[in-house]
């Protein structure tokens, strides 16, 4: 029979910056209720609390305003909540039935203020404030039978709700007795209601899967540059897919997977086919050797933009506003090894695209100013490729495990009208990335040391750009800058104990350890005003800074 577990658990962790909660409710024999929360009770954010670096004055002197002026780090805060429930119900030995509910809210805020005083002790003021904030609610309801033993029946209903609002409001203070505020805002909402439903046959030498998915979005999404629409959306739109998989072993050692999905895009009035194959082949216990085929496509898109230099992101349909379906096909060849003590998992990877997309200011070296009038955005589309190497090796020794990722990766984009028409680097693009993580067991004590690090990202300085120049004219060096590399050490360690018959851990850790002053984006603003009767452009620029050097005490309980 199908029985629910019927032992009640609870477990709690508190530390400095968040606390959540786990508990499983047995409610009968045949049902029990999972709970998880999860909050910040204080904004996240870089203090004198936190850190031991020094804060940057925000005052400075220059000879000349026209020069630029030295950026400025700023310190956001952010804070959140999220709730999980989860229901299970076994009807029967061959029913049961799931209801999951998720809602989450996150806040983040960055104001800061810039002086700046010339030789002529003539003084400028920069203040900003910046806010964003995200939340979703979602929920399903899962049904699944059991026909026979290799025969199962599997329906999903469920929605999903999504909310992004966010502004910056930035002002000037100087000698222009009238200065123009400026700003960004935007708005964006999803809605999702949607079915799944598909058969699977799994006898012991192969596995059959055939289904139909629906999904209807609901998509809201307003962009406004200095209280000018410059990009709107709200529509209704379904897409329809049928779907199929075989999974079988034609010969020894080899295992075939492939799959077949069809789409029809409303928006488009197109159908869409996406046909998938995975290869595998043990040519030993110890080695494996894999390979992959598929063509995607992609209808729901993320339209990223930089405003100012910070890069934002918009959830938003294909077939309207000039945004195409993403289509990309994509290739895998690659190798899973056992060595004695050591795991080597090995993926190469190409991907070639049609249907890129940048939203960007079509003259960048003119649109920095607080005029007061919007800025010329447009999107252009064109096409991609993104190659690159995986690596992933694994290694333990009794009670020591370490874990060594890296990625080596290019990502372009050839859009006509950028950068001369030649390739340049894709807003995702990102050389290296590194992760290593290490975890020592020595008796009731867990240690563990990771190191994280990522090539910069790309971003539009446009401070650098000259006037009058416009995307198209424009060398990829020119146009892109990239942010400093991300990096940083986090050092933890765990001791484990009883207190009341009940286990309980205490934890101590470090969080960016060695206080790498890691970067969200760089901001940059221009001033026209004037001094004397002469007209000056001052640069004003603010990194937004992720979180540095942190020090965390937890304690968590499990009931």
């Amino acid at each position: 029979q199908n029985v629910i577990n019927d032992t009640f658990s609870l477990t709690a962790d508190l530390n400095l910056l968040t606390a959540s909660l786990n508990a499983a409710i047995p409610v009968s024999k045949k049902s029990i209720l999972y709970l998880a929360a999860r909050t910040t009770y204080k904004d996240v954010s870089n203090n004198n609390f936190y850190s031991y670096a020094r804060r940057q004055d925000t005052e400075s002197e220059v000879e000349n305003f026209n020069d630029r002026v030295l950026t400025i780090s700023s310190n956001p805060s952010f804070k959140f909540y999220d709730l999980n429930a989860k229901y299970v119900i076994a009807l029967n030995s061959k029913n049961n039935l799931q209801v999951n509910f998720y809602k989450s809210d996150d806040d983040f805020l960055n104001k800061y203020s810039r002086q700046a005083k010339n030789a002529g002790n003539f003084q400028l003021q920069l203040i900003n404030e910046e806010q964003e904030t995200w939340s979703t609610l979602a929920g399903n309801i899962a049904y699944q039978t059991k026909f026979s033993e290799h025969l199962n029946l599997a329906t999903n209903l469920y929605f999903t709700k999504y909310n992004n609002r966010a502004f910056s409001n930035f002002n000037f203070k100087g000698n222009n007795p009238n200065p123009i505020p400026f700003g960004y805002e935007q708005n964006n909402e999803v809605r999702d209601i949607g079915a799944d439903i598909h058969l699977a046959y799994e006898p012991s030498k192969y596995k059959v899967k055939i289904g139909l998915s629906g999904i209807q979005h609901d998509i809201f999404y307003l962009f406004k540059d200095n209280d000018i629409q410059s990009l709107f959306e709200k529509t209704t739109i379904a897409e329809w897919s049928p779907y199929a998989s075989f999974r079988f072993s034609p010969i020894k050692k080899w295992t075939v997977q492939a799959g077949l999905r069809g789409t029809h895009y409303e928006a488009t009035r197109r159908f869409y086919f996406s046909p998938r194959l995975l290869l595998n082949y043990a040519a030993s216990e110890k080695v494996h050797f894999k390979a992959s085929f598929a063509d995607n496509q992609q209808f729901f898109r993320e339209l990223e933009y930089q405003y100012r230099g910070a890069t934002r992101q918009l959830w938003v349909n294909a077939g309207s506003n000039g945004v195409p379906v993403l289509q990309s096909t994509n290739y895998m060849l690659g190798g899973l090894f056992h060595l004695p003590h050591l795991t080597a998992d090995v993926e190469l990877y190409y991907k070639n695209m049609t249907g890129t997309l940048e939203y960007i200011v079509v003259n960048p070296g003119e649109s920095l100013a607080d005029t007061g009038m919007p800025r010329t955005y447009k999107i252009f589309t064109g096409t991609g490729i993104s190659r690159g190497i995986d690596i992933l090796l694994s290694s333990g020794y009794k009670n020591f495990d370490t874990y060594l990722a890296y990625t080596l990766s290019k990502t372009t984009y050839h859009i006509p009208n950028i950068a001369q028409g030649k390739a340049y680097p894709s807003e995702d693009d990102r050389r290296h990335q590194l992760k290593w993580i290490n975890k020592l067991a020595f008796r009731q004590w867990t240690f563990g040391v990771d190191w994280i690090y990522s090539s910069g990202k790309r971003y539009i300085n446009s401070a650098k750009i000259q006037q009058g120049k416009m995307i198209k004219d424009l060398k990829s060096a020119e146009l892109f800058d990239f942010l400093p590399a991300y990096q940083r050490v986090d050092i933890g360690a765990t001791y484990s104990f009883s207190l009341k018959n009940n286990k309980s851990t205490l934890g101590i850790s470090l969080f960016n350890a060695f206080n790498n002053a890691n970067v969200k984006f760089i901001q940059t603003v221009v001033s026209f005003d004037t001094q004397n009767g002469m007209p000056i452009t001052p640069v004003f620029g603010s990194e937004a800074n992720l979180l540095n050097r942190t020090f965390n005490i937890s304690w968590k309980l499990y009931l």
